[in-house]
């Protein structure tokens, strides 16, 4: 039999592909909220994926061997900083604080910046 977490409600196939979908927000510990029209899933490069690159990511070996697909309410805007300010305290709102990186201060307030191999492969 084979363990699933409650944060990974199944699998999904894409392009040929069949990923582990990842429910952000339970993994995260918030409560598990019904699907939105505008929900959609990221699917994020595998390691081998990754160093076939010609310019591979500095951040590369965070990368899992097994392809997923994290699900997300929505998504916003792409942000590119070159200032990532520490994570918060990790007494802040009892969240996975091994998933986040750090936050970003900008002109809409402040954004939380995830760790993503953390968020797939937990410790």
């Amino acid at each position: 039999m084979v363990e699933v977490t409650d944060y990974c409600p199944g699998l999904i196939h894409i392009r040929g592909q069949i990923l582990t979908a990842i429910n952000l927000e339970n993994r995260l510990g918030y409560p598990n909220n019904p699907v939105s029209p505008t929900a959609r899933c990221i699917v994020f490069k595998t390691g081998i994926e990754l160093s076939r690159l010609a310019l591979m990511p500095e951040d590369a070996n965070l990368a899992d061997k097994d392809p997923a697909g994290i699900l997300v309410d929505r998504i916003g805007d792409i942000l590119t900083t070159a200032q990532i300010l520490p994570a918060p305290p990790k007494t802040l709102s009892g969240l996975d604080h091994a998933c986040i990186t750090g936050v970003i201060h900008n002109a809409s307030g402040l954004t939380t910046v995830l760790n993503v191999g953390a968020l797939i492969t937990p410790t």
